[in-house]
């Protein structure tokens, strides 16, 4: 009996160690990091929620990420987010500096460097980042991306185009086409015909076709979230058209991979 208690009472101890370990692993925070530099021909502005979290592999995934949507070319340590921030910031501004010159940009708007890479949402099973860039080098206008990127916690894969199927077929496209309408109606803009929406676009191809974005898609609390740059289909008056399909849509869509993202959604 002596024996059966000890074994139950180190079997207990396993258990709440594994859990714990497994919710460490999960546990997950983020740095508020700021670059600003700015002066009369060039201002550079960074802000980065850098990741904080025990689980390694996460972190490696994400730092990497960071630095890749900054410019891929950081070589120093990956787990200190002001050295890389620094880095990245100096060099923008130096480019900047240097640009402004070349051009001589005195008396001239300054050029601008502007970028956010922030968290947009999370669960227990992952983590969705933002990644949204402004860039002014002269001219009427300055040129802004957005887009997303969504990692699972547990081993830091990123969600892609790769775990959506049947992206090819009408009914899909039919998604996508409501959306980008959905998108102009937000400004109060009536699209009633293939004719009136291919009139808000510059693509070639079909409105009952339209291509992917140029970036996968992420997830958010409401869906899947899809964003097209700007030129990728609209003039650049329109914005970035944007749009969230629901996850009673685009269920049929996902692979088993993804739909283990959104379990228990």
């Amino acid at each position: 009996m002596k024996k059966a208690f000890i074994a139950l009472t180190l079997m207990a101890m396993c258990l709440v160690c594994c859990t714990d370990n497994k919710q460490e692993r999960n546990e997950f925070t983020t740095d508020s990091l700021t670059y600003k530099k700015e002066s009369d021909i060039a201002n550079v502005n960074i802000k980065v929620k850098f990741p904080q979290t025990t689980n390694r592999t996460l972190f490696n995934a994400l730092a990497e990420y960071i630095s890749e949507e900054m410019g891929g070319t950081y070589e120093g340590d990956m787990s200190d987010g002001d050295a890389m921030l620094a880095f990245y910031g100096d060099t923008y501004y130096k480019d900047l500096e240097d640009d402004a010159k070349e051009i001589g940009a005195e008396g001239m708007p300054a050029l601008d460097y502007s970028q956010s890479i922030d968290v947009d949402y999370e669960t227990d099973k992952y983590v969705t980042y933002i990644s949204d860039t402004y860039t002014f080098m002269g001219g009427a206008h300055g040129i802004s991306t957005k887009h997303g990127s969504t990692f699972r916690k547990s081993d830091g894969k990123r969600f892609s185009y790769e775990m959506l199927q049947g992206t090819d077929k009408a009914e899909f496209k039919q998604l996508l086409k409501k959306g980008v309408i959905s998108y102009f109606a937000g400004f109060d803009i009536v699209i009633d015909s293939d004719e009136s929406l291919a009139e808000m676009l510059i693509t070639d191809a079909d409105v009952n076709f339209l291509p992917l974005p140029q970036f996968a898609p992420y997830l958010t609390k409401e869906g899947v979230t899809f964003i097209y740059q700007q030129y990728e289909i609209a003039p650049y008056a329109a914005g970035m058209p944007n749009f969230t399909i629901s996850y009673s849509d685009i269920l049929p869509y996902m692979t088993t991979t993804a739909k283990n993202y959104i379990e228990n959604q």
